[in-house]
Formats: structure tokens, sequence, C-alpha cells
């Protein structure tokens, strides 16, 4: 019986070599290289990779346009990997902004349907000033400057410590806000229905448990599950090593896990 399970867990979590040179791919901020008429639409855009690097799975990019140091949040328009709004009728100069993230999964031999042996998520940042008129310009536009973070909630530390662990991957997944904290209680919902059947005596091994949240977690996450994907890649190396180290062994020794989970996930606002 163990031997059996042992194969189970090792093609749900896969396994991790060592670690792959992961290349940031070279790119940069179209339309902004003339300045743009008074009265015109601004549109920006990502350029092409000059060479898509090796094992790189998917880009998301964040775009923030600032006017005088301040973020600018009204009358802007995003499509794709571009963003649209008006130039206005004063002349100036703006900052456009791009959050690059860039996630990397090895498969075995190299195979786009193999299983996963190692990922990795990078993240890059490239800017690009914008002169509107051509007139004297306004005053330079001072850099950016981050906000404040909100403070971090205290988590206990707990058998695993995933409750700090998942918030921290989670906190910032792509998506709108309101949309992130909706599909983070989902989620959460999700681990605590497969706790409760563990507790309940439903669920009695480990296979059952990793199974059943599997199915739970896809059916809560619906079209939006590619969101959390380096979450999820991150969660099965975590408990995979757990396995190995023989701290996660059983159904309960799953519910802890998934309750730490649970309490991370619904931390985020």
């Amino acid at each position: 019986m163990k031997k059996f399970l042992l194969t189970v867990v090792l093609f749900v979590f896969t396994t991790y070599a060592g670690a792959a040179d992961f290349i940031l791919p070279k790119q940069r901020i179209l339309g902004a290289e003339e300045p743009i008429p008074l009265g015109e639409l601004v549109m920006l855009s990502v350029s092409e990779m000059e060479e898509k690097p090796k094992y790189l799975d998917q880009a998301k990019y964040k775009w923030k346009i600032f006017e005088n140091g301040k973020e600018r949040t009204t009358g802007i328009r995003f499509y794709d990997n571009n963003v649209f709004f008006g130039s206005g009728v004063r002349p100036k100069k703006m900052i456009a902004l791009v959050s690059a993230s860039y996630l990397y999964v090895v498969r075995e031999d190299d195979k786009q349907d193999g299983n996963v042996k190692e990922f990795g998520l990078l993240q890059n940042f490239f800017s690009v000033e914008i002169v509107i008129g051509d007139g004297p310009p306004g005053p330079d536009p001072e850099p950016p400057v981050p906000p404040n973070p909100d403070p971090e909630p205290n988590f206990p530390e707990g058998k695993f410590g995933l409750t700090k662990f998942t918030y921290n991957l989670v906190k910032n997944v792509n998506l709108l806000p309101a949309e992130r904290v909706r599909l983070c209680q989902a989620l959460a919902n999700s681990f605590t229905s497969i706790v409760k059947q563990i507790d309940d005596g439903k669920i009695t091994d480990l296979k059952h448990g990793l199974v059943d949240a599997e199915a739970s977690n896809a059916k809560a996450l619906g079209d939006k599950s590619t969101a959390f994907k380096p979450f999820g890649l991150a969660l099965q190396k975590f408990l995979f090593e757990q396995y190995s180290k023989g701290t996660l062994r059983t159904a309960k020794d799953l519910g802890v896990a998934f309750l730490e989970v649970s309490t991370g996930l619904s931390a985020v606002k």
C-alpha cells in the first residue's frame, strides 16, 4: 500500500531536480518614441520578445501611468498587452511603468505534456517617458513612489507554516483586486470543504484527499485557474517535500495543512 501511495503522490506533486537557468526576455515599451500631439490618443504596447527564453511558459504584464509623480487611475483602458488614454490639452511629461511576470516550467524530456520537474517565477520592470505636446513642457515627472504596503497580518506558525506561505503567494495574483479577493475566498472555501470531509471521516487517506481537492479547487476557480498556477505549483512542491520528510502521511495531516492554506487565502483583502 505504501508503495502505491508514493507513486500517486509523486505523480501529483512531480519531482524537482537541479535549478535551471531562467533568462529574462528582452522587452520594452513602444509608442512613446516621438512627442504625442495634444488631444490625441496615446497608445502604448509591450514589444515582442527578441527571443523567447527556454522554459518560458507564460508572461503577464501590469501597467501603471504616472503624471506629476502620482499614479493616473482614470481615463485609461487596457487591452491585451496595450494601454490607451487621452493625451489631454496641456503639454506635459508622463511616465509609463510595466511590471512583467514570467513563469518558467521545466518538464521531463522537454515535452509539452511531460511531468513538471521545476518551475520559476521572475519579475522585471521597464519604463518610458511620454512627452505630450510640442510646446514648452511642464515640470519633469517625478519618479513614481511605490505606495506604502498594507501591514501584513500576523499569522500563527502552525504545524506546516502554510498560512503565511499561502498569503504571500496569492496576495498579488494578477487579477483585479475585487476578483482576486473573491477567488481567494472561493478557493479557501474549497480547501475548508476538504478539511470538513476529513474530519467527518468521509476522506480517510492521502490519495483520496488530494484527488478531491484538485477537483474542488478547479471548480472554485473556473476559467481563472491560470492566474493561480504559480501558487498551485509552489504548494505542490512544498507538500511533496513534507511527504518526503515524513510529516505529511495521513489524511489528518493533510487536513491540518489545508486548514492553514485556507486561513492564508481568507486573509487576502
